[in-house]
């Protein structure tokens, strides 16, 4: 089976499922270079970085929720 990257998966997402566009896509990944991040932001698509300390990946994630999706969500782990 031919393994996609995550630029690829988008695009056939896209190309197969064009009602789709409206709605919101995060791709969540370790650290990439800025180039990917470019092409990832063209894809219409926000990013944020997988964080290992569990605390900080959470505080972003309720920060993309807020500002971006208009959601609810407490910054701290439950």
């Amino acid at each position: 089976m031919h393994k996609m990257s995550g630029t690829e998966r988008l695009r056939t997402i896209d190309r197969e499922h064009d009602g789709l566009s409206d709605v919101p896509r995060v791709v969540l990944s370790g650290d990439i270079g800025e180039d990917a991040i470019r092409e990832v932001k063209s894809l219409r698509c926000d990013y944020i970085e997988k964080i290992m300390n569990t605390k900080v990946f959470y505080q972003h994630l309720c920060l993309y929720l807020t500002e971006k999706l208009g959601l609810s969500c407490k910054p701290t782990i439950p």
